[in-house]
């Protein structure tokens, strides 16, 4: 299985290298991370921080948030890839099963498969770490100390050495979230019969997917939050301000979890609600390409939760709670003005990581995306109306991708309310939807290029050259 598991990824490398490119960007981004802390973490460096009065702990504590950023981008990122890398041959395996492979040697092949693109760019971004941490490390705490009451002081640190141990925990994390993430598509995979060789897309997509029961736990939970760890009506303003935003992001992280728990089932929900749109325009194209995303809800699922997580859980959870938190600090009385640089730089990476994701999913299916157009053209379908559809299909993942984010902003800012009501009598809260929909417009650009360049060969060419290739 490891040979055909191979010569899968090399035969259509072109349409792998997106993948790879993310893993190793993701991997790179830990690897520097983990340095900073093996840094910060080091017997030299507290000795420096301690001869200039400071504490080493506070350069990791300013560092925290960004720890918790690139973990969840990791987490969304590379079990997206993992599941997507499995999605994308789930018909190759079916015709395996077809010609006598049994379900685990079809399992084994869809982990294999995973494991080689996991292997080949967590290497490349745990290699890349080394460089960049060494010049992005020191500049980072440098940055973070501006935050110090005092300033660095006398502080000079000590040389920075990359940790091999923060090397080896980034390589081993790129690899083992996208082998985590694949572990349950490789499954279905192992399940697909070998009558599904012969639906094509349709291939082992029986059932509905996701885990609804733990869903709706989860959103239970978010919307019991403003009830837990509240703190006493005596307690100083920043002890209050700081209760409300740890609740506010509590809420908004278990929907955005409850989002990833629903999975395709979830996905093909908001496509189904985003498929109204030709509906309601009567575009027949449209409504084909309703049907088409709908139908493909599991394979667009890879793309459309980290876009989600993204748009609500990165810009919404993180929007949410900096205005709730200025609208609690006004309250108090205080009348400085916010900076709201870091956040807009946290945003800006997890919607750039998430982008980038999504691209690479839908980079693996770029010959199958070609086919199908070429498919459509045979029958009647116009150049013209294969760019309608193309924009279609990408108005309708980018769409579907922002209901998926209102979950996450809908409950952190119900938190945000009640936490604020009960406190004061008098709600304040921000729901960041006008920045959801922006957010749908440029991802819908995205996708359309990323789609167009798929299938712009196709157009130019005859439809039987391509039905061929």
């Amino acid at each position: 299985m490891g040979r055909y598991a191979l010569r899968i990824f090399r035969e259509d490398l072109t349409s792998w290298v997106p993948i790879v490119l993310v893993i190793a960007a993701t991997s790179a981004l830990v690897g520097v991370c983990a340095n900073q802390f093996a840094w910060t973490s080091s017997a030299a460096f507290g000795a420096a921080a301690g001869a200039a009065g400071l504490s080493a702990f506070e350069f990791q504590a300013v560092s925290v948030t960004v720890y918790a950023e690139v973990a969840l981008l990791a987490l969304f990122s590379l079990s997206a890839v993992g599941a997507a890398t499995v999605e994308r041959c789930r018909p190759t395996f079916a015709l395996w099963r077809l010609m006598g492979a049994t379900p685990g040697q079809a399992a084994r092949a869809a982990l294999l498969l995973v494991g080689i693109a996991s292997a080949a760019g967590s290497l490349a971004g745990s290699l890349a770490s080394v460089p960049l941490s060494a010049l992005l490390v020191p500049a980072f705490d440098g940055m973070a100390a501006e935050s110090f009451s005092g300033g660095l002081g006398s502080f000079t640190p000590p040389p920075f050495s990359a940790s091999p141990a923060a090397w080896a925990l980034s390589f081993a994390l790129g690899v083992a979230t996208c082998m985590l993430g694949s572990v349950a598509t490789a499954a279905r995979a192992a399940r697909v019969r070998p009558v599904d060789s012969l639906r094509g897309g349709r291939a082992g997509r029986r059932g509905w997917g996701g885990h609804p029961v733990l869903g709706w736990a989860l959103i239970a939970c978010s919307l019991a939050t403003p009830l837990a760890g509240l703190p006493a009506e005596g307690s100083s303003g920043g002890q209050l301000s700081q209760a409300m935003a740890n609740l506010v992001i509590l809420a908004g992280l278990l929907s955005l979890l409850a989002v990833v728990a629903f999975g395709a089932r979830g996905v093909r929900a908001a496509l189904r609600v985003a498929g109204a749109l030709p509906a309601a325009v009567r575009s027949p194209v449209g409504r084909l390409a309703a049907r088409s995303a709908a139908e493909l809800a599991s394979r667009n699922a890879s793309a459309m939760v980290p876009l989600a997580a993204a748009v609500g859980g990165a810009g919404g959870i993180l929007l949410t709670t900096a205005r709730t938190l200025e609208a609690v600090m006004r309250r108090l009385g205080f009348s400085g003005s916010f900076d709201m640089t870091d956040t807009y730089a946290l945003i800006g990476l997890a919607a750039g990581f998430a982008l980038a994701t999504a691209v690479a999913v839908l980079a693996l299916s770029a010959r199958d995306e070609g086919r199908r157009q070429a498919l459509l053209r045979t029958l009647g379908l116009t150049p013209r109306g294969v760019a309608a559809a193309v924009a279609w299909q990408s108005a309708l993942v980018a769409l579907g991708a922002v209901l998926l984010s209102l979950v996450p902003i809908a409950c952190s800012s119900l938190a945000a309310l009640a936490l604020t009501w009960m406190f004061w009598g008098a709600p304040a809260a921000y729901a960041p939807l006008p920045e959801a929909l922006a957010a749908g417009a440029v991802v819908w650009a995205a996708l359309l290029a990323a789609r167009w360049t798929q299938v712009r060969g196709a157009v130019r060419s005859s439809p039987a050259a391509c039905l061929r290739s």
